[in-house]
């Protein structure tokens, strides 16, 4: 089997996986606290990922300055939009479900 096609096989079941387990996971109502876990396990997974898998082959064959000076922006941006979103997207906390004076 060529390694296209088994990409396409494991990209496969993932997505198969992901269809059938969507509405069990719509019936069942799951914890806040669980779903912030799985949401930062998976967060640490991808930056090991990154760390381990991606970024040595790129510094082994690139210019290692561009590669940490993109990567440190690519945290500042974040930081950013993170900023931005909390500081001028959010909904107004003192009308959202107060009760009404008077």
């Amino acid at each position: 089997m060529s390694d296209f096609f088994l990409v396409l096989l494991i990209a496969s079941v993932a997505a198969i996986l992901t269809y059938l387990g969507a509405p069990a996971a719509e019936r069942f109502d799951v914890p806040h606290r669980v779903v912030s876990g799985a949401l930062q396990f998976a967060a640490g997974v991808i930056t090991a990922l990154v760390a381990f898998s991606l970024m040595p082959p790129a510094l082994y064959k690139g210019a290692t300055t561009w590669i940490v000076l993109a990567f440190f922006l690519g945290g500042v941006l974040f930081v950013a939009i993170e900023f931005i979103s909390q500081r001028f997207l959010r909904p107004d906390a003192e009308g959202v479900g107060a009760a009404s004076p008077g």
